[in-house]
């Protein structure tokens, strides 16, 4: 959205069903603010958009929301601005596209609140390795910390970016057999093996502050899931984000796991979860949001008592080959639905 609002020409942008749920207008209207010529074709302040692209003037914006998209929008259609891109911020977080940026030779300074960028003349060609994702990465490392059978699991290759890896800085934190190791640079981004051992006893912590909640604010159903098993009480805070996701994350997390028996309760701004004694979910119907999913799996793939579950489908868009991942973890049995 934000390279068409300033490339000449006539653009629509539309999405699926979970996409036009999400809101778009802390994207879309910092756009306008610098000239983008954007409308909402259906329900305001939701895809499907209408875009004509235009030269954009000065960006000098202060974005009220911790999340990195409005960041990345601005800095992106910053680069064919007339002028320098000056954007406040509450704090920072996720920040792969001002380390990219860097990486181009882009002119970019950064502050904890304050980033400003002058566009180049021209970004230069690259090749580049991606790293693997750790978000994705969350779902297999949770269900060996979970797992009550001895395991071992090593990821490697996988992006450690401490604005991005905070669900496994908190495992360790709990007591979870985790290690780090730092291998290399792609580009600017650190890369790392990721070695995880099962048997570890977990311990309940409190969880909350700005920069910590945006390095995992994905996996946090995950987090979730694994404070039943932990000893205590814990305690996540900080999250309200989670409310306009692909589903409101905070109802939907306490939906599909308090039929495993855990003991969890939402807050506006997060969960309260107490120790559980846990049980198979008999018959589960999964709400529609892939991480919401996770968390449920991860539970499952741990109990002794089969869980059947309706509605697992939609982590294939995000992770394909997670059922084929999960029955190296546990018992996979996959049907369809008559």
């Amino acid at each position: 959205m934000s390279l068409l609002a300033g490339t000449p020409g006539e653009f629509r942008i539309d999405g699926n069903e979970f996409l036009r749920r999400r809101p778009m207008e802390w994207i879309v209207e910092p756009l306008r603010e610098a000239g983008a010529d954007i409308i909402y074709e259906a329900e305001p302040g939701r895809l499907p958009t209408h875009i004509r692209g235009l030269k954009l003037g000065a960006i000098n914006h202060q974005i009220d929301v911790f999340s990195a998209q409005p960041v990345s929008a601005l800095l992106f259609a910053g680069l064919q601005s007339s002028s320098a891109t000056v954007i406040s911020r509450r704090a920072r977080a996720r920040d792969h596209t001002e380390r990219l940026l860097r990486h181009l030779g882009v002119a970019l300074d950064e502050t904890e609140t304050t980033i400003r960028m002058t566009p180049p003349e021209r970004l230069p060609s690259f090749d580049l390795t991606l790293p693997g994702d750790i978000s994705t990465a969350a779902l297999p490392i949770a269900c060996v910390v979970a797992s009550p059978f001895s395991r071992r699991l090593v990821i490697e290759d996988v992006g450690i970016n401490e604005t991005r890896s905070g669900f496994v800085r908190t495992l360790q934190a709990m007591g979870a057999g985790i290690e780090i190791e730092p291998k290399s640079m792609e580009g600017s981004e650190p890369v790392g093996r990721i070695i995880v051992e099962s048997g570890h006893k977990l311990r309940a912590i409190d969880v909350g502050g700005v920069s910590l909640i945006q390095s995992m604010i994905d996996e946090l159903p995950l987090l979730a899931a694994l404070a039943a098993r932990a000893d205590g009480r814990t305690v996540i805070r900080g999250a309200q984000e989670l409310k306009d996701k692909d589903t409101d994350r905070i109802e939907t997390t306490v939906g599909a796991l308090r039929p495993f028996g855990v003991r969890i309760e939402g807050r506006n701004d997060g969960f309260v979860v107490e120790q559980s004694e846990l049980s198979g979910a008999k018959s589960l119907v999964l709400p529609p949001d892939h991480r919401v999913i996770f968390a449920a799996m991860t539970l499952a793939s741990s109990l002794e008592e089969p869980t059947t579950m309706s509605g697992w489908e939609r982590v294939s868009v995000s992770f394909p080959g997670c059922l084929e991942l999960l029955a190296q973890l546990a018992s996979v049995s996959h049907f369809e639905e008559v």
